[in-house]
């Protein structure tokens, strides 16, 4: 061996001696968010209980805002994560569609402080907690209530029409006006 790959040789060696260690845990996208407590920043509906899908269809059961979550795992597009108060181990179905990997909707759907809901009315307080969607609310009074559009159909938050899908066939579009109020839904 010459000289000049015994230099390379051991310049490669000193750099992975140097280089800080880095588990197989922290390379995943999102790992750090497994195991720790988080709080849901949206409603969220599930499918028997048991899983949601990227589209948060609005059948079934509501995870409410601010519950207390737990992500269990996040492996490319898909998330497990239980809901604390309940023991509910939820799947996310995750797709291309979503335009989001399980770490990137991970990341939106839950966070680590509670939403707060004083900044919003108390008519808008009383929707978001039943899950509901009242003429008048405003577009983040919205997202705490729906969740957020599915990106395919509504691709940009600040267009003033917003498509919800209901389940796989029904979809309910929401009009709003220039200051960002809900004025019109269409079925």
């Amino acid at each position: 061996m010459n000289r000049w790959h015994q230099s390379i040789l051991a310049l490669i060696a000193a750099l992975l001696c140097s280089a800080p260690a880095v588990s197989a845990k922290e390379i995943k996208a999102g790992n750090e968010l497994i195991g720790q407590t988080l709080y849901n920043q949206t409603n969220l509906w599930t499918l028997k209980g048991e899983r949601t899908v990227w589209a948060n269809y609005h059948v079934d059961t509501m995870v409410p805002i601010n519950a207390e979550i737990v992500v269990e795992e996040i492996d490319g597009e898909d998330v497990t994560f239980t809901v604390r108060e309940t023991g509910q181990r939820i799947d996310l179905d995750n797709n291309d569609k979503s335009g989001l990997d399980g770490a990137a909707w991970a990341k939106r759907q839950f966070g680590p402080q509670k939403v707060d809901l004083a900044r919003f009315t108390a008519a808008e307080r009383k929707a978001i907690d039943n899950g509901l969607i009242e003429l008048g609310m405003s577009k983040d009074a919205v997202i705490a209530a729906y969740g957020y559009p599915p990106r395919h159909v509504t691709p940009l938050l600040s267009g003033n029409q917003w498509s919800y899908w209901m389940n796989r066939w029904d979809r309910q579009v929401f009009y709003f006006d220039a200051e960002g109020k809900l004025v019109s839904i269409k079925d």
